[in-house]
């Protein structure tokens, strides 16, 4: 029965990999997500209508983000400074746009038809249209010691430092379970 995800609810939370926002949210509040590096993607669903300032600024592990049909406006700086940001999916309409959303250089997919929208740029932002296959995901669960990522949309790569990628080897079927690192990290993302 969430409806919102306050201000700075969950800030500095580095060691947060993966969210799911319930249908029931209408808005993300200002800096909500802000400096969680380790979160790698996130889908917001339909039911949000907007997303706060400095939402997601500094989730520097981000890498693609789904954008529900029912988000409106985007603030200022919401994704701003989120350096590995590859790729935003848009689901609607083109939502009103804040200073300094997106700063590093993601293409904005959005659905053929959706109104707003321009290609090959937007608003001063790369543009393509998103055909019908869904964007990569990728969801984590910690059970009895192991990690287990469930995947789809391309393919599983790891990383020790988020720079220097390579592809996992025993993945099968879209589901992977390794065991919990004693030390270190490690990094997971799905690359298309």
């Amino acid at each position: 029965g969430v409806t919102s995800i306050g201000e700075y609810a969950f800030n500095y939370c580095g060691s947060l990999t993966g969210i799911t926002i319930p249908d029931s949210v209408t808005s993300i509040g200002e800096g909500a997500f802000i400096l969680c590096s380790s979160l790698t993607s996130i889908t917001i669903p339909d039911s949000v209508k907007t997303i706060g300032v400095y939402a997601f600024e500094y989730c520097t592990g981000l890498t693609s983000a789904v954008i529900g049909n029912g988000v409106t406006e985007i603030a200022d700086y919401a994704f701003s400074s989120c350096s590995s940001l590859e790729s935003a999916y848009f689901k609607g309409d083109a939502p009103g746009l804040g200073a300094e959303v997106f700063t590093s250089d993601p293409i904005l997919y959005y659905i053929e038809g959706a109104s707003g929208w321009t290609t090959p740029t937007w608003k001063g932002y790369r543009t393509a249209i998103w055909g019908s296959e869904e964007p990569p995901a990728l969801s984590c669960e910690v059970k009895e010691g192991k990690l287990i990522l469930t995947y789809s949309g391309g393919s599983l790569q790891s990383s020790s430092d988020l720079i220097l990628w390579s592809p996992v080897e025993g993945v099968q079927g879209g589901k992977y379970e390794v065991d919990l690192p004693k030390t270190g990290r490690s990094f997971y993302r799905v690359a298309q």
